[in-house]
């Protein structure tokens, strides 16, 4: 699995930061800042993000994802040293050693498609003639199949429930064991404890909580689909492997 670096500069007035990783807990991600230019006061903030690969379908959601938490982290660490961040509107992000610019990200519903060999068949004769867990493979395959995007979203975390015990913890434990930079909130229920966008987001479709907008929750679900499937599929692949 590869790390892609999402990277937001900023302008920092006297108040700057020397290059340094910032690890605070929750509801905070590990956070990479470096100082580029100490009269300009540019700055880099960085935060990992893991991806299968960089295609829009899995890279504008991480970017989402991770400008929201660099907003949060800008504001607090703005208000607790009382000085001013600037950022330039500038975003980039950074994998296998490669600088790439976005502005904006652009949302895509588009799928990376491959067509198969003759061959095919032959080299993956042992994993198509194993015994699996037939009927975890047929609800994953359901799932996937769904084309409506919330119907599909509900029932891709139903599976993650499924095997995680019906507990919306252990699924958030099982998602931040792929992404431990995901964003996290504070349970309207719980202010002690935290949830993935993708657990706030299961529960918007299925709770009334205040100060949520049924048509948000539907375009974020939308927007993080792709991501939150890829997520599924890696985790529900290990429980079903060749019994």
């Amino acid at each position: 699995m590869a790390s892609t670096l999402i990277i937001f500069p900023a302008i920092l007035g006297g108040n700057q930061f020397k290059t340094q990783c910032v690890t605070l807990g929750v509801p905070f991600p590990v956070i990479t800042i470096k100082q580029i230019d100490g009269c300009e006061g540019l700055h880099e903030f960085g935060i990992e993000k893991n991806l299968p690969h960089t295609h829009p379908t899995m890279l504008n959601p991480a970017i989402t994802e991770a400008k929201q938490q660099i907003e949060h982290f800008w504001n607090v660490i703005a208000f607790v040293r009382d000085t001013v961040i600037r950022p330039t509107g500038e975003i980039f992000y950074e994998f296998d050693d490669q600088r790439h610019r976005v502005n904006p990200p652009k949302a895509s519903l588009s799928n990376l498609s491959g067509v198969a060999g003759e061959l095919w068949f032959d080299a993956n004769r042992a994993a198509l003639t194993a015994h699996y867990d037939f009927e975890k493979v047929k609800r994953l395959n359901f799932a996937c199949g769904i084309l409506e995007p919330i119907g599909r979203f509900v029932a891709l975390y139903q599976l993650l429930l499924s095997v995680c015990e019906d507990s919306q913890a252990k699924v958030d434990s099982l998602i931040l064991s792929i992404e431990p930079n995901s964003l996290q909130t504070v349970s309207p229920k719980d202010p002690k404890k935290f949830e993935t966008v993708y657990t706030r987001l299961r529960n918007e479709l299925a709770h009334f909580r205040r100060q949520t907008s049924m048509f948000e929750t539907h375009d974020e679900i939308v927007l993080h689909l792709n991501r939150f499937e890829w997520m599924v599929k890696a985790k529900i692949r290990e429980s079903i492997l060749p019994l």
